[in-house]
């Protein structure tokens, strides 16, 4: 375990926490301006390392501190949103489909080797070659993938509070 009971605001929009939504469809995750005593705990996240495989590359789940059983995973929206990816809770047991370690666990680096030593950015392990990171954009609440590209700025980069601990992360 890295950290547990932080909240992830966003950096470009800092009102802006990510939450797990109480009822949902399809389980999209979100952001909330609301204040942090309202939301009982859905902003509230747990980091968890996996051990290592023959990549050497650290992977991880970003795990619900007030659903233990669901994890964030970077999916396919199949045309349900405005995007074609976007950020879930995902439940780690299911009778329906057993997930794979490795196709829910997220990329997890630091930013302070690109000036930004209070943020982090999370997203897919590579599925499609290099991560699709979770972000923002302008005109919605939901979270989604960004794959156009290396960073997807601001909009994807995320401040834990309170910090994780210093070194616990790969530099992005």
């Amino acid at each position: 375990v890295i950290a547990t009971g932080f909240t992830l605001t966003n950096a470009k929009w800092p009102k802006y926490s990510l939450y797990v939504q109480r009822v949902s469809g399809l389980n999209q995750m979100k952001v909330t301006d609301s204040f942090e005593f309202l939301n009982l705990g859905q902003d509230k996240f747990s980091l968890y390392q996996l051990p290592g495989d023959s990549s050497n590359e650290s992977k991880f789940f970003l795990g619900s501190d007030k659903w233990t059983d669901y994890v964030a995973t970077i999916r396919a929206t199949t045309g349900t949103t405005f995007g074609l990816w976007g950020l879930y809770a995902t439940k780690l047991q299911t009778t329906v489909a057993a997930w794979k370690p490795q196709d829910i666990a997220l990329t997890v680096c630091s930013l302070r080797s690109r000036g930004r030593s209070d943020a982090i950015m999370f997203g897919s392990a590579g599925m499609v070659g290099s991560p699709i990171w979770a972000y923002i954009k302008h005109g919605s609440w939901l979270v989604y993938g960004y794959s156009h590209g290396a960073y997807p700025g601001e909009g994807g980069y995320w401040i834990p509070e309170p910090a994780l601990p210093e070194g616990s992360l790969p530099d992005c």
